[in-house]
């Protein structure tokens, strides 16, 4: 069984009585419990993680819960509905004098206010970027020039593809006091996600990338589906920036759901933009603003997302 006294270097996201307050759960149990990280994966949790029992297609968390406990888990924030389930695997756990069951109506919205909290207590300059494709070469370019002006410790990427009303809250959860510009993927497949994402986020800067086809099955249309990522720009107040891409079928309408300023990017509207040299699989030489820039990814598609 696991050691969880608090680790020199794990730092407090919240103690799990102020965390239910927060989210408006109950709580019983050990109500000082430190929460270090968060995970919905029982084999991801370790010593003073939150496990977040979630309802999936193929799977129930709440029938995970003794494995997460088993791999460390003090905190659950489990399903009202399924107390007894999470009750009775705290009790076959030995362990219910250290654990604190968080119960509430949604586990995942539940998450969600935890994940904007958490967010709002750093002063990080927010970067989202969405679209239909390239958001996370996207991602990775814009993290990778900001690297080259600012220390790369300051600098929050979401890992991989974390970027849906599940995958964002938990990458949230890995922005440190150190860090002070955050570039974040946004990315959404059912009607009213790209609502969530935007609550918890609330980008200062908002990119997106294309409005194609992908995901129009569920959508309907891609009219559709610039509604719904439009919905990026949810809470802008007349500060914050959008950045769309010239030639986007979209941008027009894009634009007018604006509040804050617009600003194009592609081949005709990015500033200061000059030669551009095709070097095949080696990638492109830039001209931008009196420097010569050498990027490696090939490919007109990841041109446009540079």
């Amino acid at each position: 069984m696991e050691n969880n006294s608090l680790a020199s270097d794990q730092q407090v996201l919240f103690y799990a009585g102020e965390l239910a307050g927060i989210i408006g759960a109950t709580c019983k149990g050990k109500l000082d419990t430190p929460i270090c990280s968060v995970v919905t994966d029982s084999r991801l949790a370790e010593p003073n993680s939150m496990f977040v029992a979630l309802k999936g297609e193929r799977t129930d968390g709440h029938h995970h819960i003794l494995e997460a406990i088993q791999n460390g888990a003090r905190a659950i924030l489990a399903e009202q509905e399924e107390k007894d389930i999470a009750i009775a695997s705290i009790r076959n756990s030995g362990l219910v004098a250290e654990i604190c069951l968080i119960l509430a109506d949604s586990p995942l919205s539940g998450l969600q206010y935890a994940a904007r909290e958490y967010r709002r207590r750093h002063n990080l300059f927010r970067i989202g970027v969405t679209g239909s494709s390239g958001k996370t070469t996207t991602k990775e370019c814009i993290a990778s020039m900001l690297s080259a002006c600012f220390p790369e410790e300051s600098i929050a990427v979401s890992p991989g593809n974390l970027n849906s009303d599940i995958g964002l809250a938990l990458a949230i959860f890995g922005i440190k006091p150190q860090h002070k510009i955050g570039i974040f993927e946004m990315g959404i497949n059912r009607k009213g996600e790209m609502d969530e994402l935007a609550k918890m986020y609330e980008p200062d800067i908002a990119v997106i990338t294309n409005i194609g086809s992908a995901h129009v099955g569920i959508f309907g249309s891609r009219d559709e589906i610039a509604r719904e990522k439009s919905k990026i720009f949810s809470y802008f107040n007349g500060q914050q920036k959008a950045l769309l891409w010239e030639d986007d079928d979209y941008k027009v309408y894009l634009s007018s759901k604006v509040k804050g300023t617009v600003h194009y990017f592609g081949l005709r509207s990015t500033e200061g933009l000059g030669r551009i040299e095709n070097k095949g699989l080696d990638g492109w030489r830039i001209e931008w603003k009196g420097l010569t820039l050498d990027f490696a990814l090939p490919g007109k598609h990841n041109l446009l997302n540079a």
